[in-house]
This record gives structure tokens, sequence and C-alpha cells, in this order.
């Protein structure tokens, strides 16, 4: 069995080989169409928008029902003999990357913070996860990983 993921910005086209996305934007723009063009080809889609913020006062903020639905995909993916689940946001640096830790903890169960941040780092070295993502990730594993990925400067 294979399971792999890849991250990225909105600009690039998703790798062949995907089976599942993860597209995330902002609250009313409208998804690349190169996100529709995939669901025509059977990858399997979920589009999620929020803003990157950590807070509703400051915009949309990601739920816990947005997270759920990247880590029952991720769950899909691994049921799946083979899966390729690509992750984008605009940046490919907060608000994907805080999915990816949802989607490595479903691939990799039982490993700790320490682990599951250092795959993040390995696929996106530049990796800022969202906040308030990561508040949703450890509700679900009970992951800690705010201590991980400290503020940016």
């Amino acid at each position: 069995m294979t399971h792999t993921i890849s991250i990225n910005g909105e600009r690039y086209i998703h790798p062949d080989g995907t089976t599942h996305l993860v597209s995330i934007g902002s609250p009313g723009t409208a998804e690349p169409s190169w996100v529709a063009q995939a669901r025509a080809r059977g990858v399997q889609v979920v589009r999620l928008e929020f803003d990157n913020v950590e807070s509703s006062i400051h915009g949309q903020a990601p739920t816990q029902a947005d997270f759920t639905q990247v880590t029952d995909l991720a769950r899909h993916a691994l049921s799946e003999r083979r899966a390729h689940v690509h992750l984008h946001c605009s940046e490919g640096i907060s608000r994907s990357t805080a999915a990816a830790l949802g989607v490595l903890a479903v691939f990799h169960p039982g490993e700790e913070e320490e682990q599951i941040a250092a795959r993040l780092l390995t696929l996106r070295p530049q990796a800022q996860p969202n906040r308030r993502m990561l508040r949703h990730l450890y509700r679900e594993f009970d992951l800690n990983m705010l201590g991980e990925f400290p503020r940016p400067r």
C-alpha cells in the first residue's frame, strides 16, 4: 500500500497521480480551474473556504467541521490500496500545511508530535501551519503541535 501527500500554492497544478485533493481558498473566491478539471477526472475533492486567521474576529476562521472534512478524506484515501492526497491553499504555507498535519496524523497513527512535524517540514520546509487548525488537530488527535511551530517573527 502506498499513500503519499504533496502541498503547494494555488498557482501550481496538482501533481499527476493525485487521487484526493484538498482545495482551500478564501471565502467567496473562485476555485482554481484545475480543481474542476481534477474533479472531472475522478479525483475526490474537498473544497474549503476560510481565511488564514486564528479568530473569527478577523475573518472566517477554520472550524472543526472543516478540519474533519480533511481527516475524513484522508481516512478514505487510507482505505484505498494506492492514494496520493494533494493539498493547496493560496501560498501553500499556512492553511494547507495545517490540513496536511491532519492527513499525516491519519496516515501515521500513534506517531508523536515531533515525528509528524518533521514529516511536514520534509514535505514543505516553509510550513507555518494555521494555529486555529492546530487547535482542531489537538481536539481530534490529542496532538499538541503549537510548540512545534512557533509563531513567525
